[in-house]
C-alpha cells in the first residue's frame, strides 16, 4: 500500500469520527454557525458531493478576554482530523481562551472552495464574537497540518476582500491577527527528492522542476502584510519546512517562533496519547509555549 493508498483508507473511519464529533458538539450546546448563508451564496458548491455545510463550533463566549481561538484540523484536505479539533479546543478553553472549530469542505473541493471557507469563516468568527459583545476580536488561527496550508491560502487570497457575497459579515476583515502552525508549514522551493538529484547529477541542470516548484510555491505567494507566527513540529517532518517559513516573515520583519523538536510524529496533536494522539512528553510542550506566545502578545500590545 503507497502513502496515497493509505491515507485514503483512513476516511471512511475519520468521517465517522467527524460527524460524531459534530453530532456531540451541537448535543452539548456548543453553537453551530453555518459560514454561508445557503448553497446558492457558497462559492463553488457542488450539490453532488456529499459534505457536511461549512460552519463553525463556537464554544460559550468568554467577555473579557478578545482572544478567539480558531481551531483548523488536519487530515490531508482527506478527512478532518478529531483528535486536532475537540481536543484541542477543551485545552485552550481551560486556559481561559475563547475558541471555535472549522468545519471545511475537502476534496474533491478544490483549493480555491477550501479557501473561501476559511476567508468567509474569519470573518463569521470576528462578527460573532462583536454581536456577543467583543470590542476588538483578536482571531488566532491554529492550523495542524492541512490545516496549517488553508492558513497560508487564507494568507495569499486574503487581499482579494471580495467572496462573492455582500452582507453585514462581509465587511469584516478577513486576514487573522496572529497564526499558529502545528507541523503545518510546508515549502516545495529547494526540495530536490532522490531522483531528481541523480538526474541532475547525469543530464545536468534543468528549468522544468525548479520552475514547477515555483509556480506551487506558497512561500513564493505570500504577501508582505502577515500576522505575527507560531510553528511547532517534529523532525519527523522536513526540517526544512519550518525554517523556509520562518525565512519568509524574517524577510517581512514579522515576529515569529519557531519550535522543532526531536522526536515524534507527524499528526501527534496535543501529543498527549489521548484521543488518537500519540504520547510524545517532549513534543507535547508545543501547547504550553503556544500559550505562553499568546500571551505574550497580548503584552506587546497593551505596552
Amino acid at each position: 500500500m503507497n502513502l496515497t493508498e493509505e491515507w485514503e483508507s483512513l476516511i471512511p473511519g475519520a468521517n465517522m469520527a467527524w460527524d460524531e464529533m459534530c453530532f456531540q458538539l451541537v448535543k452539548h450546546k456548543i453553537t453551530k454557525l453555518s459560514i454561508w448563508p445557503d448553497n446558492k451564496n457558497t462559492p463553488l458548491w457542488d450539490n453532488t458531493i456529499h459534505q457536511q455545510k461549512p460552519s463553525l463550533f463556537i464554544f460559550p463566549l468568554i467577555k473579557y478576554d478578545p482572544n478567539f481561538i480558531l481551531i483548523i484540523p488536519g487530515g490531508a484536505f482527506l478527512f478532518k482530523s478529531v483528535h486536532e479539533a475537540y481536543p484541542v479546543a477543551k485545552a485552550f478553553r481551560e486556559k481561559g481562551f475563547n475558541v471555535a472549530i472549522l468545519n471545511y469542505r475537502v476534496r474533491p473541493y478544490d483549493n480555491d472552495a477550501i479557501a473561501a471557507d476559511g476567508m468567509r469563516a474569519m470573518q463569521c468568527l470576528r462578527h460573532f464574537a462583536r454581536e456577543g459583545g467583543i470590542r476588538d476580536p483578536q482571531i488566532i488561527t491554529v492550523g495542524f497540518s492541512a490545516g496549517g496550508i488553508l492558513t497560508s491560502l487564507v494568507n495569499i487570497q486574503s487581499s482579494k476582500g471580495y467572496l462573492g457575497i455582500y452582507d453585514e459579515i462581509s465587511t469584516e476583515k478577513i486576514l487573522p491577527d496572529a497564526e499558529i502552525m502545528v507541523y503545518g508549514a510546508f515549502t516545495n522551493t529547494g526540495v530536490t527528492d532522490h531522483e531528481t538529484s541523480v538526474y541532475r547529477r547525469l543530464c545536468g541542470f534543468s528549468r522544468d522542476i525548479p520552475l514547477t516548484n515555483a509556480s506551487e510555491s506558497i512561500l513564493l505567494k505570500l504577501p508582505l502584510e502577515l500576522p505575527p507566527l507560531f510553528m511547532a513540529q517534529t523532525d519527523d517532518d522536513d526540517p526544512l519546512f519550518i525554517l523556509e517559513m520562518g525565512k519568509a516573515w524574517q524577510e517581512r520583519g514579522i515576529p515569529f517562533e519557531m519550535h522543532l523538536f526531536h522526536g515524534g510524529c507527524h499528526g501527534g496533536g496535543l501529543y498527549d496519547g489521548k484521543d488518537g494522539a500519540e504520547e510524545n512528553i517532549h513534543a507535547a510542550h508545543w501547547f504550553e509555549l503556544c500559550c505562553e506566545w499568546i500571551n505574550g502578545l497580548k503584552k506587546t500590545d497593551s505596552d
